[in-house]
C-alpha cells in the first residue's frame, strides 16, 4: 500500500506517500485510557444525568430511556437504558458502548 493512493495508481487522496505492507503491520491495539467500571461511573456521574429523559426508547425493554444512555458504537441504532445494561445486555459481546450522560441529539 501507499498512503494516499492505490498500489497500482489512481484513486489519489491526501496522504503522506509512505509505503507499507499490510501483512507486516503490527496488530491493532486500542489505546484506552484508565476507564471507570460501570459501577464507578454511575457512582461518580453528575447528579443531572439521573434526571435526563432521552427521546429514545430502550431496544431491550422498550421504555423511554431516563438517566444514562448506552449507545452501541458498532450498531448506532442500538440503545439501551441503564437498568438493562446492568442486568446484562443481550447484544454482541464484542461490541463497544458509548455512555451518554447528556442530551446529544
Amino acid at each position: 500500500m501507499i498512503c494516499g493512493r492505490d498500489w497500482h495508481g489512481g484513486n489519489i487522496q491526501n496522504g503522506c506517500g509512505a509505503k507499507f505492507k499490510w501483512e507486516k503491520a503490527k496488530p491493532y491495539r486500542a489505546m484506552v485510557p484508565n476507564t471507570l467500571t460501570l459501577q464507578e461511573f454511575t457512582e461518580k456521574a453528575p447528579e443531572k444525568a439521573k434526571d435526563l429523559i432521552h427521546e429514545i426508547s430502550c431496544d431491550l425493554c422498550s421504555n423511554q430511556i431516563r438517566g444514562l444512555l448506552f449507545s452501541c458504537i458498532n450498531c448506532p441504532s442500538f440503545n439501551v437504558c441503564e437498568s438493562c445494561e446492568k442486568n446484562g445486555l443481550q447484544h454482541n459481546s464484542t461490541h463497544v458502548f458509548k455512555i451518554i450522560d447528556s442530551i446529544e441529539y
